[in-house]
């Protein structure tokens, strides 16, 4: 089976380069064009990959037969713009089986939670709609924390969950001062049978923020804040590894990491990357583009 090796881009040139990697073994970097340009690659599944362009349509890019071809899913029945991607769904190279209710979810323009079955490949769209009075600004998490559970932050920076077997939704107790961002977050477990884990996410502020579930104290919010005074963090926290550790990017450029060293939680700074240290050919491949 092909996996596609995907990131999130809002600067995709147009044409633009898909990379592809199967298995582990190689890469191959190609020149696919589409009619109008393309916003980031957003997610895969079974061998397809899903991007979004800079209309909000979301698209999958497949092989048929011996050719690749396009699929727009927004022009599909009941099909949407959407303005979000999925969180991190896992730890990197970590297997995922088909099942017959594979779903992604994504949030509409105006706010609304969206299903797009995949499985099978009976494309399906269904609006699960939002929290009363409450328009819907980022996904938070599908499923990693708990089974058919979604975790999505609200325009007003609270927190909701959505049971995507009952329909209903639910609203988390939260401080008052503590307003989300409109990031998505991650989940992360000690272990995939663990009961208890964590929600992580980017306050208003630029802090980490942690939601922590175990039976024995149920929810807690825990305000994990900044490695150190004049800096906050960008985007999405993510990925995470091995249950106990979480990549961010500072405002300073630095990448940083989350990590539970034996039972204390630590940060460490890993810097950027120096320009100096970059192979000769990237610097050319580099150049060349700035050149165009």
């Amino acid at each position: 089976m092909m996996r596609y090796a995907c990131g999130y881009n809002t600067n995709i040139p147009h044409p633009w380069t898909i990379r592809l990697t199967k298995e582990k073994s190689f890469g191959i970097s190609f020149e696919e064009k589409h009619p109008s340009p393309l916003k980031g690659a957003i997610g895969s599944y079974n061998g397809s990959l899903f991007l979004v362009d800079v209309n909000g349509c979301l698209l999958i890019r497949e092989r048929i037969g011996t050719e690749l071809g396009w699929i727009n899913c927004t022009a599909m029945r009941k099909g949407k713009q959407i303005t979000d991607r999925p969180p991190w769904e896992r730890e990197p190279n970590t297997p995922r089986r088909a099942k017959l209710e594979d779903t992604l979810f994504f949030v509409s323009r105006s706010g609304r939670l969206l299903q797009f079955t995949v499985s099978q490949r009976k494309f399906k769209w269904k609006d699960c709609k939002s929290p009363p009075n409450i328009k819907i600004s980022s996904i938070i998490d599908q499923e990693g924390l708990r089974e058919n559970i979604l975790f999505v932050a609200g325009r007003n920076g609270r927190l909701y969950q959505y049971n995507r077997l009952t329909g209903l939704w639910h609203e988390h107790l939260q401080s008052r001062h503590l307003v989300l961002s409109i990031s998505t977050g991650i989940a992360m477990r000690p272990s995939a049978s663990s009961l208890k884990g964590s929600l992580f996410m980017i306050s208003e502020e630029g802090g980490l923020v942690e939601y922590h579930w175990n039976t024995l104290d149920g929810w807690t919010w825990v305000e994990q804040g900044m490695p150190h005074a004049g800096v906050m963090f960008l985007g999405a926290p993510g990925p995470s590894f091995k249950g106990n550790q979480i990549f961010l990017i500072g405002t300073d450029g630095n990448t940083y990491l989350w990590y539970c060293d034996v039972v204390e939680w630590k940060w460490k700074n890993y810097g950027y990357p120096n320009p100096e240290c970059i192979p000769i050919d990237q610097k050319r491949q580099a150049g060349s583009e700035d050149e165009k």
